[in-house]
């Protein structure tokens, strides 16, 4: 490399420095108020090379200043190669200046604190010179008004206003004062809603066992009208036990969104509910307590309840049910409690709901018991099922926790239920899809087909497609254990010459990924348009869909909706079902269904089922009558064996409010055997009966195809069952123990029941 190389980009790089020349720009952060010095002034250099050095035209040297008066002020900046440069700035004043902040309206009147609102603003500094956002003592406010100054505990001082009259009528306005050094002021300030409340629901209350704190209630907490929150303290006999929460969660503060309070440590006695308004702004809610008696300055609203005495010693089993996914058998933070899940106790037949934060409870005599979970989804891994427990009066309260694992690797489900269908009014279906094992689910698709009777009114959410009587909704993912529902409102045409006719309707579910189990991807309702009808009703359907019965030989389910309406003359804020399942059918097989709204269940005791819709808002049929309805489904078997002739008969009690209970009328089903279709003059027969080893058929008209056929015993336990060609070759009743039989054949087109008897030699 020659010299003229090597210095040629050299030079370019000073030509380069060179040529980015220092500047510098004044700007400030803070204007000062009126003749006072704690205005501010701020620098900001480019180019040229540090270090830099500043000169003020007021004689100081620091990159700014702080604690200036209004004024001209220049400054000259010079780099380390001596380059210079200055700017000049007019730093103007500004009159002083503060936000007020409101202290609700109702606080203790024995303070005689005057008007509907009063005011709280930041006065003076603590500092002994500094200027407040007041300026200095003393301040002398509009004629008005009235100031009081008050020594906050921190050490800053405020003024507490309040007006000769009545405030402004919301929106913005600005209370002009002057300051000890005549500089005028003025406190802007917006007049705030009032305090309110949240509503706050009582949904239920259980008694405590004698000696033990194990009573329990749930309360529903809307969101609040605006945006003052409230605490919740919890009182007991005249004592105060703290603010409220949940035992599952450190939250006090409520009215931000809804929320459920689940309580199951009360002990027997009187209990108030006190709502307290809190400020949404932490430190207006720190100066109203300091200024105006802490408790006393917000506004309250009570609600009462009792936790009766059980009157005998008992105690509580409660724990988590949670996916264990680490398999280590301790829940860690991230892995989900699972819901809704049933537990059945032994003995004497107790059931027991994971509720929605995944935890159950369930109050036992002293005793040794077991818990098993009642799922086809999940299994507790760690144990064993049944998990063996014991209550005593030593420790009556029993902690048995349920670690799951999944059984299913990908499952997701379908229900459908219906409100009712009168001629000329709106009808609503509402679909509930679940995913039933962990991991989310995509590509989840609705399809749901209605009669073609009815005309689409609206969907929610809204359908991805209407065609005819097809609508389609995409519903995207649904996360693990997760729901997604849709609602479907239709009209049902203004022809009385419909009642009585059944509506048919059905509707599937499928996602992207593939599912082993695709029996519980699809579900059809029948539902029949009726005329004058009492509108708070419970339905019984089966698979058979036999008016009235239950085929033993045929039927698995029963899928019951209870329908309700709110006949009243205001709005319905909560509606609660209770339903008292009878002994003939099995709570270990309850699986939930759809809904027209948003609703938590519980089963407890030996099979007491209950629903309640918190906040449902239902108006009365006066003012919105097709949002008057609502319905929720479930589905559940009967208990084995079921006897031909027996009854399943159930009803249901309707809260609305606190009113009394609206009884539904008894839904019955009869257990039969179907009859089949035996035409005249072919019916088979069979011979000898009664029967000793063996029986034969005896078929009046030639039969060429094989037959399937079934043996039933008399409470309709199937015995044994297959297809076989009909040759009148002899069925093998050996093993048969004495007593009344069915045998069933289906021939391909018609099913034919033929009672037996078997005898002993």
């Amino acid at each position: 490399m020659n010299m003229k190389q090597f210095f040629t980009p050299v030079l370019l790089a000073l030509l380069a420095l060179q040529a980015q020349a220092v500047t510098v720009t004044i700007n400030t952060s803070y204007y000062p108020n009126c003749t006072y010095a704690n205005g501010s002034l701020n620098t900001s250099v480019s180019g040229g090379v540090p270090p830099y050095t500043f000169l003020w035209s007021n004689g100081s040297t620091d990159p700014g200043l702080i604690g200036v008066q209004a004024g001209t002020y220049s400054v000259t900046v010079t780099d380390a190669n001596l380059d210079t440069d200055s700017d000049t700035f007019v730093l103007q004043s500004i009159p002083l200046s503060t936000w007020g902040q409101f202290v609700p309206a109702c606080v203790d009147e024995s303070l005689q604190l005057g008007p509907e609102y009063r005011m709280l603003a930041t006065a003076t500094s603590p500092i002994p010179g500094e200027v407040g956002s007041m300026g200095i003592e003393p301040i002398t406010l509009d004629p008005g008004y009235v100031g009081t100054l008050l020594a906050h505990s921190s050490g800053y001082t405020f003024m507490y206003i309040y007006p000769l009259g009545e405030w402004p009528a919301g929106g913005e306005f600005e209370i002009p004062f002057t300051d000890g050094s005549g500089c005028a002021g003025t406190v802007n300030a917006t007049v705030p809603d009032p305090p309110a409340f949240p509503s706050v629901q009582l949904l239920s209350v259980e008694g405590s066992c004698t000696g033990t704190a194990n009573g329990s209630v749930e309360l529903y907490v809307g969101q609040a009208p605006n945006q003052w929150l409230s605490n919740l303290e919890l009182v007991r006999n005249g004592t105060s036990l703290g603010l409220l929460r949940s035992e599952y969660s450190t939250n006090t503060e409520f009215g931000s969104i809804p929320h459920t309070v689940i309580r199951h440590d009360l002990a027997a006695g009187d209990y108030m509910v006190l709502t307290t308004s809190v400020a949404q702004d932490y430190f207006l809610q720190e100066i109203m307590d300091t200024y105006f008696g802490g408790g006393s300055t917000s506004c309250k609203d009570t609600l009462f309840f009792t936790v009766p005495d059980l009157g005998v010693p008992c105690g509580t089993v409660f724990g988590e049910v949670f996916l264990d996914d680490d398999l280590n058998c301790v829940r860690n933070g991230s892995e989900r409690r699972y819901a809704q899940s049933v537990f059945e106790i032994q003995p004497g037949g107790t059931f027991a709901t994971s509720d929605a934060f995944g935890y159950y409870w369930a109050q036992l005599p002293y005793g040794n018991y077991t818990i098993e979970q009642q799922s086809a989804q999940v299994a507790e891994h760690c144990t064993g099922a049944p998990i063996p427990f014991e209550i005593a009066a030593g420790d009556p309260i029993v902690d048995v926790n349920i670690p799951d694992t999944s059984l299913v690797s990908r499952d997701v489900s379908i229900t459908l239920g219906s409100g009712p269908a009168r001629p000329g009014f709106e009808m609503s279906y509402g679909m509930h899809v679940n995913n039933l094992t962990l991991g989310s689910v995509s590509g989840v698709q609705v399809t749901m087909t209605f009669d073609p009777i009815l005309s689409y009114v609206s969907g929610t959410p809204n359908p991805s497609s209407v065609v005819g009587n097809v609508v389609t909704w995409n519903l995207g993912s649904i996360s693990t254990l997760g729901l997604k529902t849709a609602h479907l409102n239709l009209q049902v045409p203004p022809d009385v010459n419909l009642i009585g006719t059944d509506l048919e309707a059905s509707a599937t579910v499928s996602i992207t990924q593939a599912e082993p189990d695709l029996s519980n991807n699809s579900f059809s309702t029948i539902t029949t348009i009726t005329g004058s009808y009492d509108p708070n009703d419970k339905q019984a359907f089966t698979e058979s869909n036999n008016d009235g019965s239950y085929l033993i030989s045929e039927d698995e389910w029963i899928d019951y909706t209870i329908r309700f309406q709110n006949t009243g003359t205001d709005t319905a804020f909560f509606v609660v079902i209770t339903d008292t399942l009878p002994n003939t059918v099995d709570p270990a097989s309850f699986v939930t269904g759809a809904a027209s709204h948003h609703y938590t269940m519980d089963l407890s005791g030996q099979g007491i089922l209950r629903f309640t819709f918190p906040n449902i808002l239902l108006p009365d049929s006066n003012v919105n009558e097709p949002r008057s309805h609502g319905f929720v489904s479930f589905r559940i078997r009967p208990r084995l064996p079921l006897l031909p002739g027996e009854e399943i008969t159930n009803i249901a009690n309707i809260y609305f409010d606190f009113n009394p209970p609206v009884i539904t009328e008894p839904s019955v089903l009869v257990a039969e055997f179907s009859t089949g279709i035996q035409a005249r003059g072919t019916a088979p027969s069979v011979f000898p009966n009664p029967a000793n080893d063996q029986l034969f058929i005896r078929w009046h008209t030639p039969i060429t195809s094989p037959c399937s056929w079934a043996v039933f015993s008399s409470d309709g336990r199937l015995l044994d069952e297959g297809i076989r060609a009909m040759d009148e070759s002899p069925f093998d009743t050996r093993e048969f123990v004495t007593g009344l039989y069915f045998l069933r054949v289906f021939d391909g087109s018609r099913t034919f029941i033929m009672p037996f008897t078997k005898t002993e030699l």
